[in-house]
């Protein structure tokens, strides 16, 4: 989970279900809490932003039909379950762009986190009365083949969390609101997508993952989803599918892309002498005439301390984007074949382009990406400095990237102006070594000031607005 501090502190993890608790039953909220909306959250699901022609669009893949509150309190130094609230479809909305806002009625009391959990009721409405934070992080979900529904579809599970700064720290109050924003919302699944450049010589016909899985825990665990690299969180016991999970890519792609039609369950890493028993994609494809079978694997590209080559595990929350570049000779002749293969494969190339999608906005192409997490600022009167907190932006990019600033009217700040950035330029940098800019502010004493931050890295442009009220 991706934890950040604003007073309380955020991270994420999973759940849902429906109503407050009494003893171990959910009951409909306490008619003499009077019903009143006293509590919103502005909720954010993190992505590229890329369109999808086929298979899940972003809307679909952001869309939260279902969306539960759980509200814990720590007890003796256990965390147990005080409440549980279901929103109702009037009590939150979505812009299908990955903005949600929940406003409804948490029952007054001091409480040590609030979970939000989408898309997962079925899941998460056992839960008892008083039961311990670890039901939570127990709970599973399982598919019944692995192979998700993108048609209809099934919308994805997420979850987000908000953790009190100090013990029961979250005070609710009746008649008074309080409004928690930048909870990013972390899904449960990985997507594949599946590119071919190789048209030339190579027809990609049937894409087929083996060994994928069909279970997985609701709840992210921020110190494994945080590591470096990312590692997934896994049940005690994974469960693979019965059969290979294949997609026909002849029917799905657009364009030479298959995008939104594969989203997977975590799972470990493989190991080289089980490679016949662990997740592995074996594509299928018209080479000089004849059908060949090639296995496809998660690698790193040797980056951020990794190794070159070795095998990565398939973690949640994350695009992996596998372009066939080139083929130049046969395969194998089965798909049995090619998935016991161990030898290093030079007839097909094959990169792996992987987005870490907990970045508030994520641009990418076939080989560069723009990674910010900038929200749109709305400060006080008071000054902001490169010791401040409140005014960070991070950009992870693969190329080099400049930052300007602009008035409402487009016009540019004179120098030593109220708006500036720091630094204003850098390299390019990893998805694991973010640059760090500050927002820096004079203070205002006057009528309230609005602003731009274009945020520019090769083809890729991303705005964020800068308000600043009068100081008291």
């Amino acid at each position: 989970m991706k934890t950040i501090t604003i007073t309380l502190l955020l991270f994420t993890m999973a759940l849902l279900s429906g109503c407050t608790m009494d003893g171990d039953n959910p009951v409909q909220p306490d008619p003499g809490q009077n019903g009143e909306k006293n509590v919103t959250l502005e909720v954010r699901i993190p992505g590229a932003r890329t369109p999808s022609t086929y298979g899940m669009t972003a809307g679909q893949e952001n869309q939260v039909s279902q969306l539960t509150v759980l509200a814990y309190k720590d007890i003796s130094g256990t965390e147990e379950l005080q409440q549980m609230i279901v929103a109702t479809s009037s009590e939150f909305t979505s812009d299908g762009s990955g903005n949600v806002k929940v406003t409804l009625s948490i029952p007054a009391g001091d409480y040590s986190r609030l979970v939000v959990v989408a898309n997962a009721d079925s899941q998460v409405g056992a839960l008892a009365a008083n039961s311990a934070l670890a039901a939570l992080t127990a709970i599973e979900y399982t598919h019944a083949s692995g192979q998700w529904d993108t048609a209809t579809p099934d919308y994805i599970p997420m979850t987000g969390e908000v953790i009190a700064g100090t013990t029961n720290g979250i005070s609710i109050r009746q008649g008074q609101s309080k409004t928690f924003s930048g909870l990013n919302l972390v899904r449960m699944l990985a997507r594949v997508d599946i590119i071919n450049n190789a048209t030339s010589t190579f027809t990609l016909k049937d894409v087929m993952l083996y060994n994928f899985k069909k279970n997985g825990l609701l709840v992210n665990d921020d110190t494994q989803y945080g590591a470096s690299p990312a590692q997934p969180n896994l049940p005690g016991t994974v469960q693979n599918a019965t059969s290979p999970l294949t997609y026909n890519y002849t029917a799905l792609q657009s364009g030479n892309k298959m995008e939104g039609e594969i989203y997977a369950f975590e799972a470990a890493a493989p190991v080289l002498a089980n490679i016949a028993t662990s997740p592995r994609i074996i594509i299928k494809g018209t080479y000089s005439g004849t059908d060949y079978f090639y296995p496809v694997d998660f690698t790193y590209d040797g980056s951020s301390g990794t190794t070159k080559g070795a095998f990565m595990p398939v973690v949640r929350n994350h695009k992996y984007i596998f372009t066939v570049s080139q083929v130049s000779g046969p395969g194998f002749a089965t798909a049995d074949a090619a998935l016991a293969s161990t030898e290093v494969i030079t007839n097909i190339d094959v990169q792996l382009f992987v987005i870490d999608e907990n970045v508030t906005d994520v641009y990418w192409n076939a080989s560069n990406y723009l990674a910010v997490n900038a929200p749109d600022f709305d400060f006080g009167g008071e000054a902001r400095t490169e010791a401040s907190t409140d005014n960070k932006i991070t950009v992870k990019s693969t190329a080099a990237w400049t930052i300007e600033c602009f008035e409402a009217d487009g016009s540019t700040p004179a120098a030593g102006g109220w708006l500036s950035v720091t630094p204003a330029s850098g390299s390019a940098n990893d998805q694991t070594t973010p640059a760090t800019v500050s927002v820096v502010l004079t203070a205002n004493a006057g009528a309230v000031r609005e602003g731009k931050i274009k945020i520019q890295s090769g083809p890729f442009t991303h705005v964020v607005t800068v308000t600043q009220s009068t100081t008291p």
